[in-house]
C-alpha cells in the first residue's frame, strides 16, 4: 500500500510540472511578438554582431501528446536569453529580423517534431521511444542545414529581396503547419 501511495504522489509531483513556464531566461516563440534588443542579455563589443541561442525541450508522457489536438504545449521553442548577445552599435533592426527568420525557421521544425512526437506517441508508449528519437535527430539536421541556407541565400539577412522571398516561404510553413502551433 505504501508502494502505491508513493507512485501516486510522484505521478502528481510529475504531471504537475508539465507545461510550466520557462524561466526568466527562455523566452518561448511567440506568432505575436517578436525579438526585441531587451531580450539580448548581453552585448557585444562594438562591431561583432551578436548571436542568439535558441533551444527547444519536450517533456511529458507519451499520453499527452495523443488525440487530435495532442498537447503542442509541451514542445517548447526557446531563446536562451542569458546566452544571446546583441551589438546595439550595429543595425539593430536588420540583427533583429535575421534573428527572428532564424527563430521562426526553428519555429517549423519544431511544429514538425510536435507533429512527429503526436503521430507516434501511441507506438512510443507501448514499445519505447527508439523511432521518435530518430526522427528528432533527423528534424534537427533538417533544421540546422536550412538555416544554414537561410544564412547563406540571404547573406546573413542583408539581401533585402532573398530576406522578404524567406520571410514568406517561412510563414506559409507556419500556416501550414498551425495544427502543430503552440497556442
Amino acid at each position: 500500500m505504501k508502494f502505491f501511495i508513493l507512485l501516486f504522489t510522484l505521478s502528481l509531483v510529475a504531471s504537475a510540472t508539465y507545461g510550466q513556464a520557462p524561466g526568466p531566461d527562455r523566452l518561448l516563440w511567440s506568432s505575436t511578438r517578436r525579438l526585441q534588443s531587451s531580450d539580448f542579455h548581453i552585448i557585444a563589443k562594438a562591431g561583432t554582431g551578436g548571436q542568439a541561442q535558441y533551444q527547444y525541450d519536450y517533456d511529458g508522457h507519451p499520453t499527452q501528446f495523443m488525440g487530435k489536438r495532442g498537447n503542442n504545449q509541451l514542445v517548447r521553442n526557446m531563446l536562451l536569453c542569458s546566452a544571446s548577445s546583441i551589438d546595439t552599435t550595429g543595425n539593430v533592426a536588420n540583427f533583429l529580423r535575421f534573428e527572428q527568420t532564424l527563430f521562426d525557421i526553428q519555429e517549423v521544425y519544431i511544429r514538425r517534431l510536435r507533429q512527429t512526437v503526436r503521430a507516434n506517441a501511441f507506438r512510443s508508449l507501448m514499445v519505447g521511444n527508439q523511432k521518435l528519437k530518430a526522427e528528432e535527430d533527423k528534424i534537427t539536421v533538417e533544421a540546422a542545414k536550412r538555416r544554414l541556407a537561410y544564412d547563406e541565400q540571404t547573406n546573413y539577412g542583408t539581401l533585402p529581396d532573398k530576406q522578404m522571398e524567406w520571410e514568406t516561404i517561412i510563414q506559409n510553413e507556419l500556416n501550414a503547419l498551425n495544427e502543430f502551433s503552440a497556442k
